[in-house]
């Protein structure tokens, strides 16, 4: 137990917390549990405890510390993977130099946040994978390469904010796509500002390195219908390289029906950072296959890209497919597009295509500018 505002520091490849102990900082301080060696692994929810590593805890285990923030490993910590449910009563922080594996849920207690960081990969890797906090807790996720979701899985806060930051530096090497969102779902249900920046990877010899890709029925919402609602802020910058010459690296994409980014009040703002990649299809921001854009109740959308550096279909913004829309009640619909620098054809600021949908069902102001 510490008093008078100290911290509580316990370095193990094992620990063992059984039903008698109790570990205890005050409610401004925090206490850490980490490995002893560089490059232990850590599972949250494992039993079993082996010398030498990993660092297993499980949820019961947690259960007996009290403090402001626990805070689990270091930079020198090896992959931290949650493998079995944690239901967590302090706001929770995660430090790795290695990825996060999420297996299954971590379940903040009313108004505790969820702070997780790490140098390589953050995967919501099945379909019970997900964190989840109400009041104001909020959800933090940072990392110098990717973050995935994958089907079913889910990140939700209520009135805290949602930050997920990937490969905001932008100088991290590799074949991958900044933040993949390949089915899962993101949700503030009250006033909780949702964020997501990411940036892809940088590989010559390989393309398709989107910022921010959402696929296969993933969803983006806001849900509260009164004033102050979350806001959704989506921001895409492609990586870097041209594979075979169709180098294909988008900003933001949104693809395959079902998938969606929604808001009832909060506004949606969806923007890039301009690639200078060369080859061919460097979009600042695509629809595509049936993806929707929707304002329910009063949210404004707006819409801000500027095309990568290449040679044709370098478009600002790329709406296409009959199924693919764009739509608002009474919410303004703003789209600005400036097309990259391309030395061919189809470099247009903002291209509408094969029947794709921008639309005012009530009353809703839509402004379209484009600059080729």
């Amino acid at each position: 137990t510490a008093t008078n505002g100290g911290t509580v520091t316990l370095i193990g490849n094992s620990m063992n917390f059984d039903a008698t102990a109790t570990i205890s900082a005050q409610s401004g301080s925090s206490v850490t549990l980490r490995q002893r060696t560089s490059g232990v692994a850590i599972d949250l929810g494992s039993a079993t405890d082996t010398n030498g590593g990993p660092l297993a805890l499980t949820d019961a285990e947690l259960d007996r510390i009290t403090a402001g923030t626990v805070n689990i490993g270091d930079t020198n910590s090896g992959t931290i993977t949650v493998s079995s449910a944690i239901t967590h009563a302090n706001n929770l922080t995660l430090t790795t130099g290695a990825g996060i594996t999420v297996n299954q849920a971590i379940i903040m207690a009313a108004n505790k946040s969820l702070t997780a960081s790490a140098i390589s990969t953050i995967n919501l890797a099945a379909t019970n994978s997900y964190f989840a906090t109400t009041g104001t807790g909020a959800i933090s996720l940072t990392t110098q390469r990717d973050i995935l979701l994958a089907s079913g899985s889910s990140l939700t806060v209520e009135n805290g904010n949602l930050t997920l930051s990937a490969n905001s530096a932008g100088t991290t090497a590799g074949n991958f796509v900044g933040l993949d969102v390949n089915g899962g779902t993101i949700t503030t249900s009250g006033t909780g500002n949702v964020s997501l920046t990411a940036k892809g990877g940088n590989d010559g010899a390989t393309g398709s390195h989107y910022g921010v890709q959402l696929r296969n029925g993933a969803v983006v919402t806001s849900m509260q219908t009164t004033a102050g609602a979350g806001t959704i802020t989506i921001n895409g910058t492609a990586g870097t390289g041209t594979g075979t010459g169709n180098s294909d690296n988008t900003g933001v994409v949104f693809s395959g029906a079902n998938t969606k980014v929604t808001s009832a009040v909060g506004d949606i703002l969806i923007s890039n950072q301009e690639n200078t990649s060369g080859g061919y299809n460097n979009v600042g921001v695509r629809m595509t296959g049936g993806a929707l854009v929707q304002s329910t109740q009063g949210a404004k959308i707006t819409v801000t890209a500027t095309g990568g550096t290449g040679l044709d279909g370098v478009y600002g913004v790329s709406i296409d497919g009959s199924t693919t829309k764009i739509t608002s009640t009474t919410g303004d619909i703003s789209i600005t597009g400036i097309s990259g620098s391309g030395s061919g054809q189809g470099n247009a600021g903002v291209l509408l295509a094969g029947s794709a949908v921008v639309e005012s069902t009530s009353g809703a102001k839509i402004t379209i500018a484009g600059t080729g």
